[in-house]
């Protein structure tokens, strides 16, 4: 089974690379753009098992968040909620491992 927080410490390590040229403000434009470009999003298999690798809150976060833009409606297909979800939980648990890397900084 894959490993949710390894892959987002992985996105954050790349992040933070480029720390020079970023500051917290743009901290949520950075992890969307991450999320949105994932494997882990963009293909259906994938999503699928990052979905069912995620603990149960953090995915129950996810799909709150899916629902809240309005991802439910009558043209959702099982492959397309699994990458919304995935989408949601991958952005959030890429900017907590940023979070956490800028503390360990300061």
């Amino acid at each position: 089974m894959i490993n949710v927080y390894k892959i987002a410490q992985d996105y954050a390590d790349e992040i933070m690379e480029n720390h020079d040229h970023w500051d917290e403000d743009d901290l949520y434009d950075i992890a969307h753009e991450y999320a949105d470009g994932s494997q882990h999003v963009i293909y259906y298999a994938h999503a699928h098992d990052f979905v069912q690798a995620l603990p149960f809150d953090r995915m129950n976060d996810a799909e709150r968040q899916v629902a809240d833009c309005g991802g439910f409606n009558e043209d959702t297909t099982y492959n397309i909620l699994a990458t919304q979800i995935s989408y949601f939980a991958l952005q959030q648990l890429i900017m907590e491992a940023v979070q956490e890397k800028l503390e360990e900084v300061a």
